[in-house]
């Protein structure tokens, strides 16, 4: 494959080190999570600009049909002919649900399933080859036996259809210190998720997306990792809605957000709001007594946690989560040396 045994060798020499700021930059690449592709001219003379030219597109979650007993694409991504940048690295989430039902099952069958709806995408989105596939899973150690056999074949199969293909998969921070137990995935590279690091549905959380407190425990244990790690950072907002009751109701996207109306709240604290009427943000209810926590990951925090990550490794890639034009250029407008930083340039 792409990596070499005399790479990973490499890396782990390093990995066991404090790191430095030597050597090549990082690749950089932002994650893109909608459902549709909506890039313009705009967005491609700000992706220019910040000379990043790789997206990792969500393509869709490969599930199970409890009713037909099989496989089913869910949340696929509508190709619009919208801006294209130069590489594209499909993206597929693995359900819990999809690996407990494929256990003890040939992992030859969904591979192809996968490869084929990814290939058909490709085709409809005009792009005609990829050097990466990326599979997202968050996967328990009850699971790891059937997901590591579908990494496998998930290898062979985009190797026969593309040439050499490297395979890269998302690491969770308990994943990352628990490897004894969660296994090692049998990936050329795994992209390490610095966020989630708290539970949304704790009324107490102040900030489940992002605590660099908590990343700093984790830190420790990407020293020796054996699969070199792309770093995985969020820039990323949302909500939390809460009962009167402090019992936890939903997510609130960051498309959403955008509709929040303060006049409908009172400001308990700063970023909880509570609820003064009966509405509806976007197409869900919020009733009076609601509480509406507000959760962001702002630049300062990303300083810290570049600044941090690089004290134990560098990584083989950067890449944030995800795209959003408006967030990137309120953030260039307030640092204009951001990214550089964040890409480690």
């Amino acid at each position: 494959m792409l990596l070499a045994s005399a790479l990973a060798t490499a890396f782990l020499i390093g990995a066991a080190t404090t790191c430095t700021r030597s050597g090549p930059a990082p690749k950089a690449a932002f994650y893109y999570w909608k459902t549709g592709d909506k890039l313009n001219d705009a967005d491609a003379d700000l992706l220019q600009r910040l000379a990043v030219d790789t997206l990792y597109l969500r393509f869709f979650d490969l599930d199970w049909d409890a009713e037909k007993g099989q496989l089913r694409v869910r949340a696929p991504f509508h190709s619009r002919g919208g801006y294209r940048p130069e590489r594209v690295v499909p993206v597929v989430f693995i359900t819990r649900s999809t690996l407990e039902h494929l256990a003890r099952r040939d992992p030859d069958e969904p591979a192809r399933f996968l490869r084929d709806r990814v290939q058909a995408m490709l085709h409809a989105s005009g792009i005609s080859t990829i050097d990466e596939i990326q599979l997202d899973c968050d996967w328990e150690p009850r699971h790891r036996e059937t997901y590591f056999a579908l990494i496998d074949a998930v290898r062979r199969t985009f190797d026969q259809a593309f040439g050499d293909v490297h395979v890269s998969v998302t690491i969770r921070l308990y994943q990352l210190r628990h490897r004894t137990t969660a296994g090692i995935p049998p990936a050329d590279s795994g992209a390490l998720m610095f966020y989630h690091t708290g539970s949304p549905r704790d009324f107490e959380e102040t900030n489940a997306i992002l605590d660099n407190r908590v990343v700093k425990g984790y830190l420790r244990d990407a020293a020796g990792y054996p699969l070199p790690i792309q770093a995985a950072y969020p820039t990323f907002s949302w909500a939390i809605q809460f009962t009167a009751t402090k019992r936890f109701l939903r997510l609130v996207n960051e498309a959403t957000l955008q509709d929040f109306d303060p006049t409908h709240f009172r400001e308990e604290e700063p970023g909880l709001y509570r609820a003064i009427t009966d509405h509806m943000l976007g197409r869900d209810q919020v009733a009076v007594g609601d509480y509406l926590r507000i959760q962001r990951v702002e630049p300062d925090q990303l300083r810290e946690l570049v600044t941090e990550t690089e004290k134990h490794f560098r990584p083989q890639s950067v890449l944030l989560f995800d795209y959003d034009r408006e967030r990137i250029r309120r953030w260039l407008e307030a640092d204009p040396q951001l990214f550089d930083r964040v890409f480690a340039r």
